[in-house]
């Protein structure tokens, strides 16, 4: 807890005026300004957060001069910065002097703290200060802009043959002992562990030094050796605002460039680690390894640690540093958690502005892509200045097979050797080597606790386990299988799993003993089958003999495949994003696919990201982290042959000479899920890979380069529609002049146009210069989806070394062509022609409609405007209607509809049912009214059926019968009518009305909807007994269930609070219709249980979702809520943000409420704060209720009074009401009378209020207040005083 405030009297009292005075100089009344600044510092030092701060005035990079005394430091990107010379090192510590005077002029010391001053690369700095504070300083002078930091993400040898760097690049630099010579390679990772031979420098040629890098080498603290050696050349660790945060444990974190984890040094190693390096693990070599660059030198910038990750203050101080000491590439294998938030542009975050700063400088930029794939728009890379790797898989599988006693084959997955002899061994299952029934306090059959199991009995025997959740969440590993294993004296071991986990990565593990994974959840049957039917059983139950045997084949060599490279599954897919609404970016992403998957490197013997591997020094991990260190490494090689070569034309190097085919010389295919989880492969496209696999020797020799300068990405950023330029500036450091107008995302010059929005033609140009040594003459080919027309000129040119030529290109949409011929109608006619398309034609329409997006179907709609289709044709405006509807483009749909003259019954059907099924019910009835006024148009039984959609929404049961009674007599009551009616009348609370039309419809008549109308209007008016028995009918009259009846039964069971029988009777009938996999029915199973208290179930049923969604994470939240459960609750909303969920306002209030249950009041209010500062959620009235409800429910009445003082809206009489009863119970009576004046002052006329106060005036025995209240409750009622009340006992008749 912070130390209290002094009085006022005292000297740091005059420290808060001073400071106040100088900065409210203009202020008449200074002693206020002092008070406030008193209480801020009171309140604010417990929750304080790292701001990042950018500052008017340019870094050392690009200052130009102009400030007094300071010279120019800034020079053209072919020179050499000298970082130590006296301009530089002035004018970077005039701008470090300028960050200290104005924290000092606005703050008092000691109520903040300056974590970094950025000068290199950016003006400005990281502050430790609270939000109050950061408010003032947005509006002081000279700021530019203030973000609350954020956090980032890990992106988590063959390859070298794979790529073909021994024999076709090498070669090209003097060999590998030479490749990548002098290049430093900056990582900005994990750290670095230091004495691992692929970091040696003992038994390589002697390294030199580099004179132009200037960074520095910390010292280990307990071994007190420096962690530079020659080869590794700079090493220092950043973790000030992880310190700030509180995040950094100083007794498991390391503070050193040390790695921790064992991720830098694997990144670090694929990019330059020594060349020929045996990767031995068990006894057992698996190759050797090799750095794309071997000579490359390494500079370390720790910024990750092993429990939190990073901060991007920390990168922005490591990436500054990293430039001003002169590295040549950067490694990027970290990245946000998601696209920012406080800033409105993608692209314009103080994370891509320091990457921007540094491309200037000359340094090229490599990031992972993420690791969210293969789901779209998962990409943490953004910006074009950058180079984001997506992650393949190579040609090398590590594959194994079991081979049971009955002679069945069994594939899987284990880097191991086979059973001994290659011989069969009897196989005992974990379950039936058990000891006692102490085992039960743990999952035995995980098999990561030997002291559970039987040794005499799994002795030479292969131990069968099981596969849970556990090896999912990271708390159980195939290793410890291997150990448990091992001490066991087994003669191998097999994990199989049971049930299938969605979205798991089944990587296979080295293991020193026979091992395999058996990951189909078929082939596992089968070998639990055979087991079962061969374990000899006593009358218990009890396995007295073993006789199912089995053989493990040798798994320790790969199996080389031409289907290489593949777009891994785990890879973040485009398109990039432009914004935090994740709206289509006009830049592509990712830029090139690199190997990812399973790739072998150092590793750190202490670090802890791979718990299969802890205590190894190498390992195998998969990841785009491990694929952008390949580009890292092959840039590094394109460097050393061409020092003078700009960031950009590395980049399209890169890029334009990048392989779209495989191995096998079929196109790059990219890994997906089936709707059925599933994976599969299919054509992989630039969204999947950006320009195709890296081709490393055809990068040495691009023959042509885009290039683009510094000036050609503001011109970007300033292009891009509805930016703030003034935003460009405070975050870029450059304005937007004149020559950005009229200029577009996709004119910048990258060897990529992406238009998110391809309207009519666009002519996008691109110049191109030659990089050979000779004049050269390039043909251009096109190819292109039929949905685009594609014309680019010059269809040939020549190009004189050095020289640059202009392509362009025309792009033209042409979705129109999708239709069938007989459908077009002549543009050029000279009248409105007629609708010509015939039912062929509708039909195709309708269905290109329904799967083209909503941007295509306004392309399209456009496009039928130019031809002179619309209006006249009403059977293609009808179906736009529904098109634009169904994606809730309601306001579309209205103004297509004005358009046309000539209305008939179907186009004002398609109007109503868009307006119904957008949840704008009040417009369809208001539409109706304009419908019934049209001579042309009369409402039939469709129109009806919307109509009642849109009463049933709006609970109107004056509009519902009076749509009846038009119904009754104007069309005829078919079956959709009639079960709309049903429906209708269960939602404006009219049960018997909605029973009668039920029971109307004849037996035969009813159809699944009428059934399940039915279910609902019972279960929403609260008779969920009778729901139930009208389910029960509906199975004896032979209805299919389907989901949505399902459903209706679920919410009936919840509410009736049903018996665990009926409750898993219901999930045994989703189970067997299949319908565990709907996302909706799992979420209410989720929701039903929780209620019933089973919450265990509950949990289980979100673990085996396929597909959840923010509803998911919601309902389990609710459930272990309800259940007390608050911080299980806390760890399913860390593992929802994990996956990369983002919270609404329902799931805040959910976990608000379930902290509020479990007496977790601090985090409780930090996740509120959370929810308005780092999410930018505006609160319900509901969030502010369930905080003031915990306060009161701990005690903690006065922080409650004044939370709710301070809310940003006016509290509800409940909140007060809560308040006062808190009083209540905690005989507070002075605060009682202060929430009391509040709660009458809002409800003067509220009875209850008065005797709410009367009772707690009474309870302190303030008998002057309780007579007070009830004169002034009797003055309220119109009379001078309460009724006298009496009573009377009446004793023996008397």
């Amino acid at each position: 807890m912070p130390p209290p405030s002094p009085p006022l009297g005292s000297a740091i009292e005059a420290e808060f005026c001073c400071a106040a005075s100088r900065t409210l100089s203009k202020m008449k009344r200074i002693k206020i300004a002092c008070l406030l600044l008193v209480f801020v510092q009171q309140v604010v030092l417990g929750t304080h957060d790292v701001y990042i701060v950018t500052m008017e005035g340019d870094p050392v990079v690009s200052y130009q001069g102009g400030v007094e005394g300071f010279p120019a430091t800034a020079v053209d990107l072919d020179e050499e910065m000298d970082v130590t010379s006296e301009a530089v090192t002035s004018y970077s510590l005039h701008l470090r002097r300028h960050h200290d005077n104005l924290l000092d002029s606005l703050f008092v010391e000691g109520t903040y703290e300056k974590l970094y001053s950025y000068h290199h690369l950016v003006n400005g700095f990281a502050v430790h200060m609270s939000s109050l504070q950061a408010e003032f300083l947005r509006k002081a002078p000279g700021v530019k802009y203030v973000e609350r930091d954020m956090k980032i993400q890990k992106l988590t040898t063959h390859t070298p043959q794979f790529l073909g760097l021994p024999t076709g690049v090498w070669p090209t630099g003097g060999g590998f002992d030479r490749a990548g010579e002098d290049v430093v390679i900056g990582f900005v990772d994990s750290g670095i562990y230091p004495q691992h031979p692929s970091f040696s420098s003992h038994k390589t040629d002697p390294y030199g030094p580099v004179p132009r890098y200037k960074g520095k080498c910390e010292m280990d603290p307990v071994t007190r050796r420096s962690f530079c050696n020659g080869k590794i050349v700079g090493a220092q660790h950043f973790a000030k605002a992880a310190i700030a945060a509180g995040a950094f444990n100083p007794d498991i974190e390391f503070a050193s460039p040390l790695d921790g984890d064992g991720h830098g040094s694997h990144t670090a190693a694929i990019a330059a680690g020594n060349n020929g390096i045996p990767v031995r693990m068990h006894g057992h070599e698996f190759g050797k390894a090799s750095g794309m660059a071997p000579r490359a030198r390494i500079a370390v910038y720790k910024v990750l640690y092993r429990l939190f990750g990073g901060y991007v203050a920390d990168v922005v101080a490591a990436i500054d540093q990293a430039v001003q000491d002169g590295v040549d590439i950067l490694n990027l294998s970290v990245g946000p958690n998601s696209p920012p938030t406080a800033t409105r542009t993608t692209f314009l975050n103080p994370f891509d502005a320091a990457l921007l700063s540094a491309v200037k400088a000359g340094v090229f930029v490599a990031q992972a892509a993420g690791n969210g794939g293969p789901f779209p728009k998962t990409l943490v890379s953004f910006s074009p200045w950058i180079t984001t790797v997506a992650a393949g898989v190579d040609d090398r599988r590590y594959k194994n097979h079991l081979t049971l006693g009955n002679g069945k084959l069994l594939s899987g997955l284990g880097v191991s050797p086979a059973t001994h002899g290659n011989k069969s061994f009897s196989l005992i299952s974990a379950a039936d080597a058990l000891l006692g029934s102490s085992a039960t306090k743990y999952i035995a059959l995980d098999c990561q606790r030997p002291e559970l199991l039987n040794k005499r009995k799994v002795q030479g025997k292969i131990l069968l386990c099981g596969y849970s959740f556990n090896y999912i969440s990271g708390t159980a590993s195939i290793k410890k299988v291997s150990q448990t294993a091992k001490s066991l004296g087994a003669a191998g071991f097999i994990v199989a799993v049971e049930n299938s986990y969605p979205g798991t990565k089944f990587d296979p593990v080295p293991v020193s003993i026979p091992g395999i994974l058996i990951t189909d959840v078929s082939k596992t049957t089968d070998l639990i089958d055979y087991y079962n039917s061969s374990t000899v059983r006593d009358w218990a139950g009890r396995a007295t003999g073993f006789k199912a045997t089995a053989c493990i084949a040798n798994g320790l060599a790969p199996t080389l495949y031409n289907s290489a490279p593949q777009v891994a599954l785990f890879s973040s897919r485009g398109p990039d994003v432009k914004d935090f609404s994740f709206q289509d970016a006009d830049v592509l992403k990712p830029d090139i696919l690199a190997p990812g998957n399973l790739i072998w490197a150092a590793w750190a013997p202490n670090g802890t990201d791979e718990s299969n591997y802890a205590g190894e020094g190498f390992a195998m991990v998969s990841g785009t982290s491990m694929a952008a260190p390949h580009i890292a490494g092959i840039a590094a090689l394109i460097k050393q042959k061409n020092p003078k070569w700009s960031p950009s034309a590395i980049k399209s190097a890169l890029m334009t000479t990048a392989n779209t085919l495989d191995k096998g010389s079929h196109p790059l295919r990219a890994q997906q899920y089936t709707t059925s989880e599933m994976m599969t492969l299919s054509r992989a496209t630039p969204f999947d890979c950006g320009s195709g696999a890296v081709n490393p020797k055809a990068a040495l020799d691009p023959g042509l380069v885009l290039d683009a300068t510094h000036e050609d990405y503001i011109t970007f950023l300033c292009s891009i529609p509805d930016v703030n330029h003034s935003e460009v500036f405070n975050i870029a450091g450059s304005s937007c002049n004149s020559s950005s107008k009229g200029q577009r995302p996709y004119d910048l010059n990258i060897p990529s146009i992406t238009i998110s929005q391809l309207r009519g033609t666009e002519t996008v140009k691109r110049t191109v210069t030659s990089v050979s040594e000779e004049p050269e003459t390039y043909s251009i080919m096109t190819r292109m989806p039929p949905e685009i027309a594609l014309d680019v000129t010059p269809p040939a040119l020549t190009v004189l070394p050095g020289a640059s030529r202009e392509i362009t290109a025309t792009l033209t949409a042409s979705l129109w062509d999708l239709l069938p011929p007989s459908s077009w109608v002549k543009a050029a006619a000279p009248r409105t022609p007629p609708c010509s398309m015939s039912a062929t034609a509708l039909r195709t329409g309708a269905a290109i409609l329904r799967a083209l997006s909503a941007a295509s179907v306004a392309h399209l709609h456009a496009h039928a405007l130019k031809l002179g289709v619309l209006p006249s044709c009403l059977h293609l405006c009808s179906a736009l209607l529904k098109s634009y509807a169904a994606s809730g483009r309601v306001a579309a749909a209205r103004q297509l509809f004005d358009e046309i003259s000539r209305r008939d019954v179907p186009l004002w059907n398609a109007l109503l049912s868009a307006y119904a099924r957008s949840g704008n019910p009040g417009h369809a009835l208001s539409a109706a009214s304009a419908m019934a006024r049209d001579a042309g148009a009369r409402p039939n039984g469709v129109s009806v059926t919307s109509l009642l959609s849109a009463s049933a929404q709006l609970r109107s049961s004056v509009h519902g019968r009076e749509i009846h009674g038009y119904a009754v007599r104007n069309v005829v009551l078919d079956l959709p009518v009639l079960n709309a009616l049903v429906n209708m009348y269960g939602k404006c609370g009219l049960l018997a009305d909605a029973r009668t039309v039920f029971a109307g419809i004849g037996v035969g008549m009813r159809s699944d909807v009428s059934w399940t109308s039915m279910i609902n209007a019972c279960s929403e008016n609260e008779r969920p007994t009778e729901a139930l028995e009208v389910f029960e009918e509906m199975r004896i009259a032979g209805f299919k269930v389907d989901e949505v009846t399902l459903l209706a039964v679920i919410s009936a069971c919840t509410k009736l609070d049903c018996t665990s029988s009926l409750g898993g009777w219901v999930e045994q009938c989703a189970l067997e219709n299949g319908f565990l996999k709907n996302t909706r029915v799992a979420n209410a199973l989720i929701h039903m249980h929780g209620k019933m208290g089973r919450v265990r179930r509950s949990c289980e049923i979100l673990d085996s979702m396929g597909l959840r969604a923010v509803v998911s994470w919601t309902a389990i939240i609710q459930a272990l809520a309800m259940n007390g459960q608050g911080v299980a609750a806390l760890v399913r909303f860390a593992q929802m943000l994990r996956e990369g969920f983002q919270p609404d306002e329902v799931i805040f209030l959910s976990i608000i409420n379930a902290c509020g249950h479990s007496s977790l009041i601090n985090e409780g209010c930090q996740l509120f704060k959370s929810m308005v500062e780092e999410y930018r959620i505006t609160p319900w009235m509901e969030h502010y209720g369930s905080v003031v409800d915990m306060l009161c429910k701990a005690g903690a009445l006065d922080e409650a009074f004044e939370f709710t003082l301070a809310m940003t809206v006016k509290p509800d009489p409940v909140i007060w009401r809560v308040l006062a009863g808190a009083c209540q119970d905690h005989g507070n009576a002075s605060l009682a009378r202060k929430v009391m004046d509040h709660v009458i002052g809002m409800e003067p006329d509220h009875e209850g209020n008065y005797v709410l106060a009367s009772n707690l005036y009474a309870a302190d025995e303030d008998w002057r207040r309780v007579v007070d209240v009830r004169l002034d409750m009797g003055v309220r009622k119109g009379t001078s005083r309460g009724a006298i009340a009496a009573s009377y006992v009446e004793v023996n008749g008397d």
